[in-house]
């Protein structure tokens, strides 16, 4: 059995095959013929199959797409078989398989169905006593936004002024950064 064709219908029908006997193959799916010729196998004085020239080469599907906020890591081809690794940009979270593939679709050739690369988002950051942030209101933070602490008048600022959305899994995003404090200032009291 051929891995890149298979026996002609007419060929495949035939019952016995004697000496000299010459059958012809057609090109599988994913492949495409090179020449103007069918590969062929003829059967020997020995009883044996002539080796059949590989005439088929497989179908290419082009170079691959690659997603918003991402990219496919070079492939050394793009013929049928073919698999790409899929990667997304900093901050952004694979929606789907690491990877494409050159498969078949109906006669011909093409991608499979490329992952998607999704903004990696923080929920609201922490509250804090006698003190807000500038993200006040908001719901969602994009991958390396950051909000800024305040303090309520009569209580200073200890720690970080502000925190970022920064992911350690390249799946959730976490606030970077301690959380700061907001005490009170008896200086003027």
């Amino acid at each position: 059995m051929l891995h890149f064709a298979a026996l002609s219908e007419e060929d495949e029908m035939v019952n016995f095959y004697p000496v000299g006997f010459t059958v012809s193959y057609v090109c599988r799916p994913g492949y495409e013929s090179i020449t103007e010729s069918q590969p062929t196998s003829t059967c020997l004085e020995n009883l044996t199959w002539s080796e059949v020239t590989e005439l088929c080469q497989r179908k290419s599907c082009g170079p691959p797409a690659a997603p918003a906020a991402g990219r496919t890591l070079n492939p050394k081809d793009f013929l049928f078989g073919t698999r790409v690794s899929v990667l997304c940009d900093e901050g952004y979270q694979l929606q789907g398989r690491n990877f494409i593939q050159c498969w078949l679709k109906g006669d011909d050739v093409e991608w499979s169905k490329l992952p998607t690369c999704e903004l990696i988002i923080c929920s609201s950051p922490p509250r804090i006593s006698n003190g807000r942030h500038d993200g006040e209101g908001v719901e969602k933070f994009p991958y390396n936004s950051t909000v800024t602490y305040s303090c309520d008048s009569g209580f200073q600022l200890i720690g970080n002024v502000s925190i970022r959305c920064t992911t350690t899994d390249n799946t959730s995003g976490v606030w970077s950064g301690a959380v700061p404090e907001c005490k009170g200032d008896f200086l003027h009291v």
